[in-house]
Parts: C-alpha cells; sequence; structure tokens
C-alpha cells in the first residue's frame, strides 16, 4: 500500500532533490523485502547514504552513495512506476533516464527540480 517515504536530510538527497526537494512523498510499496537495520551502520562507515525511509525510521526505502563516489547512484525499495505517467515520469525513472543521457549534466537536472518545488502528484496530501 501507500505509504510516506520521508527524507532527514532533504537538502542533500539526491532522490528527494528529484522530487522537488521535498521532505517526504507517499509511494507505493508492495514488496516483502526489508533491509535489517543492524547493519546499517556498517553499510554507512563505507559512504552508503540511507537517504529516504519510513515515518518509524525503520524501513531503509532508498539508497545512493555521494556524487563524488559516483554520478548517480540511487535506489528505491518503493515503485515509482505506479505513479509514472506518460510524459510524467516518476523522479527516480526521470533521475536515471537524464543521468543516462548526460551523467554530467544530472546536478543541473536535480537543481532545476529543485527550483520547480513540490509537485502535488508526488505528495497528494500536502498543498
Amino acid at each position: 500500500g501507500a505509504r510516506w517515504v520521508e527524507f532527514p536530510n532533504h537538502a542533500t538527497s539526491l532522490c528527494a532533490g528529484l522530487y522537488g526537494g521535498a521532505e517526504r512523498v507517499m509511494e507505493r510499496h508492495r514488496h516483502r523485502y526489508e533491509f535489517n537495520i543492524a547493519y546499517k551502520e556498517r553499510f554507512e562507515a563505507k559512504g552508503l547514504i540511507f537517504s529516504g525511509q519510513d515515518e518509524k525510521k525503520e524501513r531503509m526505502d532508498v539508497i545512493e552513495l555521494p556524487p563524488s563516489e559516483h554520478p548517480f547512484y540511487m535506489a528505491v525499495q518503493y515503485h515509482p512506476e505506479y505513479k509514472s505517467r506518460p510524459g510524467q515520469p516518476s523522479p527516480p525513472f526521470y533521475g536515471f533516464v537524464a543521468a543516462a543521457c548526460d551523467v554530467g549534466g544530472i546536478q543541473e537536472v536535480v537543481s532545476a527540480c529543485r527550483s520547480t518545488g513540490i509537485k502535488p502528484h508526488w505528495t497528494p496530501f500536502e498543498l
């Protein structure tokens, strides 16, 4: 079902930037896989960023590597394809295709998304 994904460091998160700088978004989850948070600190020590999580901070929904490590490394645990529409791709897909087309320009794309701001499509209960 639909659940909130929160971005604790939305100002620096690549994924939050693609969502227009949102602090949280509503996305559909339909899986039975979860990250064992007992290993979270070990992964963070090696540079992985857990940039999106559920409201209880128990489920890790988005991971990233800093741009200094990889130009576009982001993975989501939810299903962004459920909200993608022709001419209105979900932000993770938009970012992926933008990075595939011009990996050097992805930060410009993220900046443009941030300046455009949050779209109600991704945060249906926030105006």
